[in-house]
């Protein structure tokens, strides 16, 4: 009698399940823990690391103004970037920039909100699901004067009661 190895099928293959993404808010730059402080006409940059499984899809960013969670969102940048695998040794991030025009002075909020494509369609409308949707929050002080001791008193959360 013969002896041999016996060996199984691989298994069947099925494709990869979208998730939502995840944004890694530790290496985001500016950090989310600091007031950026900017004057007109500066150019302002937003980078923050994302990680999802796209399962073909791409993924976008957008970058919102004074966003209240009810509005409509001012959207004033976005970008796009292609589609990855959730175990991609490489490093996704979003790149955000935005020139610091026609904004009055004072307290401001920019929300980066990532999502797939098809889930954040253009400007203007709400995500389809809000389960496939990640947001982050940076905190502007534009125009004003950064030694000022009140300054925060004028951001949302940030001030007194």
């Amino acid at each position: 009698m013969l002896s041999g190895c016996l060996i199984d099928d691989p298994p069947a293959y099925t494709e990869p399940r979208q998730t939502p993404p995840r944004l890694n808010t530790h290496d985001a730059d500016p950090p989310l823990n600091q007031i950026i402080v900017a004057n007109s006409g500066d150019r302002l940059q937003f980078t923050i690391g994302v990680s999802s499984e796209d399962a073909g899809e791409d993924v976008t960013a957008q970058l919102l103004l004074d966003y209240n969670g009810r509005d409509v969102p001012e959207v004033i940048a976005y970008q796009n970037l292609p589609a990855s695998t959730i175990d991609d040794p490489n490093k996704r991030l979003f790149e955000i920039k935005w020139r610091v025009v026609r904004v009055a002075a004072g307290c401001h909020l920019f929300t980066l909100r990532a999502s797939h494509l098809s889930n954040l369609p253009g400007n203007d409308q709400a995500p389809k699901n809000t389960a496939d949707l990640a947001e982050v929050d940076w905190f502007a002080m534009v125009d004003t004067d950064a030694a000022s001791s009140d300054m925060l008193v004028a951001c949302p959360g940030l001030g007194p009661p």
